[in-house]
């Protein structure tokens, strides 16, 4: 990618949101964070989004639909696609499957519930599912999760990874297909609704929803975005 030259450009949707991370504008995209691509290959992106419905989705809601509206002109016009999935009581579910049409996810993240349950796991393990198949049919995926880290419901199942064991189980599962994530090379982008500075980390003590959130983004060599809340 590149900085774009001239009114019109292909966008590079990844690179553009990595960049409105690191200025700590996100949901926000301004034009200082706009990437265009240097290939004139037509691979297109699918943006995959996992949210979770703790009491923060509300900003959630409003900060993502922000974000869709600032790149959604670009989006369309290359026939990139988006996903939503939502974490929700003991699993997760796909509320919108990947398409080019924005509108339908703006209409179903503005009808999503709360609940007191976050199965982050099953969240992120559904998408990296969306992401690879999207990846066979010739996309670059992008996912982005967005949580405030407070993950309560494990994954039933799932191989456990070279982290060190942590006593909640919940937690123990996201390191895990964070790190399935990695593996296969899933572009990530980690959108915490409710940073706090992490404090000084124990051995086998629980990990708070920051450090969680941080830990999962290094894994996977993606972003982090802090939101303060």
């Amino acid at each position: 990618y590149t900085l774009p030259r001239g009114s019109y450009f292909k966008l590079h949707l990844p690179a553009t949101l990595r960049r409105s991370a690191a200025l700590r504008e996100f949901p926000r995209v301004s034009t200082e964070s706009l990437r265009a691509r240097l290939l004139a290959g037509r691979s297109k992106v699918s943006l995959i989004l996992v949210l979770d419905s703790s009491a923060s989705m509300m900003y959630s809601v409003r900060g993502i639909l922000t974000a869709l509206r600032a790149i959604e002109k670009e989006a369309r016009r290359y026939r990139d696609r988006v996903a939503l999935i939502v974490c929700k009581g003991f699993g997760a579910t796909i509320l919108q499957h990947p398409t080019t049409n924005f509108n339908l996810v703006h209409g179903k993240l503005s009808k999503v519930g709360l609940d007191d349950f976050t199965p982050l796991a099953a969240g992120m393990y559904m998408g990296l599912n969306v992401a690879l198949a999207e990846k066979r049919r010739g996309y670059e995926p992008v996912l982005v999760v967005v949580s405030d880290g407070n993950a309560n419901v494990p994954l039933e199942r799932y191989r456990r990874s070279s982290w060190r064991p942590a006593l909640d189980p919940a937690v123990q599962s996201v390191m895990d297909i964070a790190s399935h994530v990695a593996k296969n090379g899933i572009e990530t982008i980690v959108v915490n609704t409710k940073h706090r500075e992490p404090s000084v980390e124990a051995e086998g003590i629980t990990l708070s929803g920051t450090e969680l959130l941080v830990h999962v983004a290094r894994v996977t060599k993606g972003a982090y975005v802090g939101i303060a809340g």
